[in-house]
């Protein structure tokens, strides 16, 4: 495996700090690629977050490999050959619930199990890594089946913070524009001026939003408690399902 950050993009910032905290800054978040597939890397950025002290890697990667029909499922993701276009919408995550656990320890005593293991077998002996991997991941997903959840990816396009929340309004917001300029500053320059700056940025952003999260659920209670004592039971249900 080969570690992407700082050797791909520099001129992005790919070697930027990935966690930037009151306490200090580091490269603790990695991506990693197999050695045939670091040529198709081709854009890696560290994007801000201000929500975390962690920030989140984005790259785009040409797909112009082939992708082993074990290792990729078509209900997985959905990949863009341009870059610009490269986009995921969903992924399949597997969640061990104890009332299917018997079909799981079952589907191993089949003969499908046994067809996926004696492939796996076979890929090892002739030293194919990938294709074994791809085999033991095949068999996991198949004894799996009824724990896999579709999840889906959610939009950059909306702030995360921002998405059906009323009470993150404009001054939320400019608020957040003056934390990502001192992060910026500090990723410029790590001085202690700096930050010592972003520290306190951090703090006080961090409390505003708490603070109009609380002030948003006293309103809402005011609310309920206000239309409880009125004879309108629709209205009273649409405030709990937060529908109006």
């Amino acid at each position: 495996m080969r570690i992407v950050n700082g050797r791909l993009c520099k001129q992005n910032g790919s070697g930027d700090f990935t966690f930037v905290s009151g306490s200090g800054s580091s490269v603790i978040d990695y991506l990693l690629s197999l050695p045939s597939h670091f040529s198709n890397i081709v854009q890696l950025q560290i994007d801000i977050r201000v929500e975390s002290d962690h920030h989140p890697l984005l790259f785009h990667v040409v797909n112009n490999f082939p992708r082993s029909d074990n290792l990729h499922n078509s209900h997985d993701t959905i990949f863009e050959d341009t870059v610009t276009q490269n986009t995921v919408t969903s992924f399949d995550k597997y969640i061990w619930n104890e009332e299917k656990s018997e079909k799981f320890y079952t589907y191993w005593d089949s003969t499908q199990a046994r067809a996926h293991i004696d492939n796996f077998e076979s890929h090892i002996t002739n030293t194919n890594v990938e294709e074994a991997a791809a085999c033991l991941l095949k068999l996991l997903q198949s004894a799996a089946t009824d724990m896999k959840h579709t999840c889906n990816c959610a939009s950059r396009q909306n702030d995360a913070m921002n998405s059906g929340n009323t009470w993150y309004d404009s001054e939320c917001k400019n608020f957040k524009r003056t934390l990502n300029t001192c992060v910026n500053r500090y990723r410029n320059n790590r001085s202690v001026c700096n930050l010592e700056k972003l520290k306190k940025c951090k703090h006080e952003y961090r409390e505003f939003i708490a603070y109009k999260k609380q002030r948003h659920k006293n309103c809402n209670l005011q609310k309920l408690v206000f239309v409880a004592n009125q004879t309108n039971s629709r209205y009273f249900w649409s405030l709990v399902k937060g529908k109006s």
